[in-house]
């Protein structure tokens, strides 16, 4: 369209070739008239930059070109230049400029977790980067991660970069990097809403914690976004979660890894949205309550993994962290190169199916609960599992925590919980006590009713009153 009667045609390489050059992307003098082998040249680059985005930019009939008189016409030529002509010279360039390369990259551009200058040249040149600032700057917190959370190149930039907003932190940005101001800026006002989000998530699952600050949430929200390192990231987000080192966290009992499990999926999910799922958290903790529910001391876990030790998160390591590290490692991957992003999300990778069909350790785990199940000679499970307390020392049901519950449903003794042992309900002809009921019973009530409404002895259906009743009074006991 742009060489077509309806746009600018030469007048706009023309005018691209003067961009060039004030960029310094063009050496030596401008022509003084451009013949027509110029500005087959510069036609012939042009079509080289075929890597932008330009669907939100229009041209033609009713923008370019209107009809009128030659003043609205005019108006309308004008208008176009100083927009979306202005921003069409402006990515063109910053696309010449990558093609052309720039400065030596630094540590952090070359290992990924920091964008260079030309990576930013052709992210603001795009759409996506549009939508996203948008979003940003109506505070629309999901909105934002959901557009960064796609499957394109450009998506995977700015998520590789949100993920890594620390090394943001004092960086130098020259006058002439203009586009990585304006994604850096982006990213950092993100960033902020992210660590505010955070430390509300972390507040519901930790109820008993007496003050989360935004410094702490923002810390472990760090800790996580560490993928390069999943295995690392999980553990060094748990222990801070509960306030331990990592060698500490073997102390810890059953229902506190839990909910750092869980809080941890929620984290995720609300950094990197899609890609991790809705569901994350619930099938972390649904990895970890398998063996649970057997076993809540996890006393007999040495006898599946004799290496471990038997605490909650030995489970955890060799079953829930092989299983991230595995997809997190791809992931990470497709954030490097744009390419190859995982056919499914951490949330789908950690569904039971997917884990019984695929997870080699998370199968031979469910065999040797139902060899317990079976044997005879299955290792004595204690009288009675320690109980389950909370951070402030209170005992809390075991039970009810690795089923999702919150602080207030949880704050009874599991020995007591009639969700994990409930009382049998009585048969349809069992009384109370236990006993039987006659099946004629129901009949005499009936019939007693009835008396009792007509006005008749309600004992034995006679016309007096019941304490009148002869058979009362005889002692035959009544019918």
């Amino acid at each position: 369209m742009i060489r077509e009667d309806q746009g600018p045609a030469d007048e706009f390489v023309i005018a691209l070739d003067g961009a060039f050059r004030a960029a310094g992307l063009t050496a030596g003098a401008k022509p003084t008239e451009y013949t027509n082998a110029d500005k087959a040249q510069l036609w012939a680059e042009l079509r080289q930059l075929d890597d932008i985005e330009i669907t939100d930019l229009s041209i033609g009939p009713g923008r370019f070109v209107v009809e009128g008189e030659a003043a609205a016409k005019q108006a309308a030529k004008k208008a176009w230049w100083y927009g979306d002509g202005l921003l069409l010279l402006q990515r063109y360039s910053a696309s010449a400029r990558l093609r052309r390369g720039g400065r030596q990259l630094s540590k952090l551009e070359q290992s990924g977790k920091r964008l260079s200058h030309e990576e930013c040249q052709q992210i603001t040149a795009t759409k996506v980067f549009t939508e996203l600032r948008t979003a940003v700057r109506a505070d629309k917190l999901t909105e934002a991660v959901t557009i960064i959370s796609g499957k394109d190149d450009i998506s995977a930039k700015l998520m590789r970069a949100l993920l890594s907003a620390k090394s943001l932190e004092g960086i130098t940005i020259t006058s002439k990097e203009n586009e990585l101001q304006d994604v850096v800026n982006v990213l950092l006002s993100l960033n902020k809403m992210l660590g505010a989000a955070a430390r509300g998530t972390i507040q519901k699952h930790f109820v008993s914690m007496p003050f989360v600050t935004l410094d702490f949430a923002e810390n472990v929200r760090y800790a996580l976004a560490d993928i390069d390192d999943p295995a690392k990231a999980m553990l060094a987000g748990a222990a801070l979660l509960l306030n331990c080192s990592a060698p500490e966290l073997a102390s810890k009992q059953y229902a506190e890894v839990l909910c750092a499990v869980r809080c941890i999926g929620d984290i995720w999910h609300l950094m990197m949205g899609a890609q991790i799922g809705t569901s994350t958290d619930a099938h972390l903790a649904a990895m970890l309550n398998v063996w649970a529910t057997q076993d809540t001391a996890f006393v007999l876990w040495p006898a599946f993994a004799p290496d471990d030790g038997a605490n909650p998160i030995a489970m955890v390591k060799r079953v829930v962290v092989t299983r991230v590290e595995e997809w997190f490692m791809e992931y990470w991957q497709f954030l490097r190169t744009g390419k190859d992003a995982p056919d499914m999300s951490l949330a789908q990778f950690l569904s039971p199916k997917e884990l019984t069909r695929e997870h080699l350790v998370y199968g031979s785990m469910l065999r040797k609960l139902e060899e317990f199940k079976r044997s005879a000679f299955a290792p004595p499970l204690p009288v009675g599992p320690p109980p389950v307390k909370n951070p402030r020392g209170e005992e809390i049901c075991g039970y009810c925590v690795g089923q999702g519950k919150n602080h207030f449903q949880t704050r009874h003794a599991e020995s007591n919980c009639h969700h994990k042992n409930p009382k049998p309900k009585p048969k349809p002809n069992q009384k109370r006590g236990g006993e039987e009921n006659n099946p004629g019973d129901a009949k005499k009530q009936k019939l007693k009713k009835e008396w009792a409404r007509d006005g008749k002895c309600w004992n034995c259906g006679g016309d007096h009153k019941k304490f009148e009743c002869p058979q009362l009074k005889g002692g035959g006991g009544g019918r």
